[in-house]
């Protein structure tokens, strides 16, 4: 993965034959964008990971050719971010939590990068043939708006959606994932594998549960997902439903059904889950259990330790280790 040439904010690069990887490509990003890196993994064949993480200085866009022959999927962890095509398509942003599919054959798109302290993100490129022998080995049937991209029709696939919170949870731990050596690359690959699995375990559940009178506006997809964002930044003093929807513009009653749909949660239990998800990945970085707890905004040690042993089965003390 090489820059090409760069013209103001926009910075245009050269993709990598994924068969041609045979270790990490890391591309430093330049020195006027700000600090990080987004690194390239080639995993299963038909598989390709992407991590971009690092502070950026001012908004950039990142310029790419997209082979036709994949599903992209970005998981957004920190910060904001979004995608335009240069043909007439909805365009994709959001911030923490929010998920994006898309397959369009014969498009050139345009990742639009946030300033901000903390970026990070997820790029998970699937061939179609991967997705759909998945699917026939798991028995599955895979989400309405992927069935006829992956089938060779080539029509085109956009899908704005969220990641629920235990997922959030799990690519976060995958951004610091790293190393060549065969175990670890094996662990990286079994990661990738289980998060679109359940994404697409998410996606499928979604469509089973929204009502076709119920569906939300793009612009209300939108709002929600910035809502959540802005929740994922806010644990250790989340606001309540009503002062969070006023925030995005929504009313409480669409916010609720908003996260219904995408989350599968209500908002208080989104952020709740959200917390704990949060002090998890940090006890597993090895901070100790009242930091961690502090850090999304427990303070009493009763509460915390309960709260922990409900949702993941074990005390937060016998967690990190």
């Amino acid at each position: 993965m090489q820059v090409r040439r760069t013209a103001g904010d926009l910075m245009e690069i050269d993709m990598p034959d994924p068969h041609s990887l045979s270790q990490d490509d890391v591309m430093h990003w330049p020195s006027h964008m700000g600090q990080g890196a987004t690194r390239l993994c080639a995993l299963d064949d038909g598989l390709l990971l992407g991590v971009t993480q690092g502070s950026l200085h001012r908004p950039t866009r990142i310029a790419s050719e997209q082979p036709s022959c994949l599903v992209n999927l970005c998981f957004v962890v920190d910060g904001q971010l979004g995608a335009e095509s240069e043909s007439p398509l909805p365009s994709l942003r959001g911030g923490a939590g929010a998920a994006f599919a898309w397959f369009l054959p014969q498009a050139r798109w345009t990742t639009e990068l946030s300033q901000c302290h903390r970026l990070a993100a997820l790029d998970l490129s699937v061939s179609r043939e991967f997705v759909l022998a998945w699917a026939e080995t798991w028995q599955l049937s895979l989400p309405n708006a992927w069935v006829s991209a992956v089938e060779g029709s080539d029509v085109p696939l956009i899908e704005v959606g969220g990641m629920p919170p235990a997922m959030l949870g799990h690519a976060r731990l995958l951004v610091n994932q790293q190393g060549q050596t065969s175990m670890q690359r094996l662990r990286r690959e079994s990661m990738v594998l289980e998060l679109l699995s359940e994404y697409l375990f998410a996606r499928v559940e979604a469509q089973r549960r929204t009502p076709a009178s119920c569906k939300l506006a793009p612009i209300e997809i939108e709002r929600a997902l910035d809502a959540a964002s802005r929740l994922a930044n806010r644990l250790q003093d989340p606001p309540g439903v009503n002062e969070i929807a006023r925030e995005v513009g929504l009313s409480g009653s669409r916010l609720k059904l908003a996260f219904s749909q995408i989350f599968g949660c209500g908002v208080y239990s989104y952020v709740k889950a959200l917390r704990l998800e949060a002090a998890r990945c940090a006890l597993i970085e090895g901070q100790q259990v009242k930091a961690a707890a502090l850090s999304v905004g427990y303070t009493r040690a009763g509460h915390f330790a309960r709260h922990f042993r409900e949702r993941f089965g074990i005390v937060p003390g016998r967690y990190g280790g």
